[in-house]
């Protein structure tokens, strides 16, 4: 437990890994499997994301699905593969993870965001407008937000709308 509380590197979230695949693999029935499970998903995951970030996207990939598959709840993996996804013009199956994502945690304002910006991507601007409803609602001061409902709404010539989402952006960040 103290070598996941600081691991920061890939390296050390190996190890942390390589820990967590003895004990599930040294008595799969103790009381310790499953907590080791969810830490090992934690660790691929964190793997995932600083792969994200060293612009290795396919190996991230692989870590977001080793997570899911040691803990299919995993929402957090299960988002990030379908950014991951989605980013690499894989929309089906971004689409797909975000509605899981969506089931097993229907409050993640950032997965309505994120789902709402693959369906404007996709033309289906009544289901993003929703999306980002959705998100206004937990996130109402996120002045990006506010500008990418305005835009879905202004290609639908709901222009009042869209305006009124504007002013209220420029309100929250008038500078941006």
């Amino acid at each position: 437990l103290e070598t996941a509380q600081t691991a920061r590197t890939i390296n050390e979230l190996s190890t942390v890994i390589r820990l967590c695949e003895r004990v599930i693999n040294a008595n799969p029935g103790n009381n310790l499997a499953p907590f080791a499970r969810r830490l090992a998903a934690w660790a691929h995951n964190r793997r995932g994301e600083l792969l994200i970030e060293a612009d290795q996207a396919a190996d991230a990939l692989d870590q977001f699905q080793a997570a899911i598959e040691l803990d299919p709840q995993n929402s957090l993996a299960i988002h990030n593969r379908a950014v991951t996804l989605a980013q690499q013009n894989d929309f089906d199956a971004a689409l797909i993870d975000f509605n899981r994502v969506i089931e097993l945690n229907p409050g993640l304002a950032i997965a309505y965001r994120n789902r709402g910006e693959l369906l404007a991507a996709q033309g289906k601007l009544d289901d993003a407008i929703a999306d980002y409803s959705r998100a206004i609602e937990s996130l109402p001061d996120d002045a990006e937000l506010r500008r990418a409902r305005a835009h879905a709404l202004q290609q639908q010539d709901q222009f009042e709308l869209a305006r009124s989402d504007l002013d209220r952006s420029i309100q929250i960040a008038p500078n941006e």
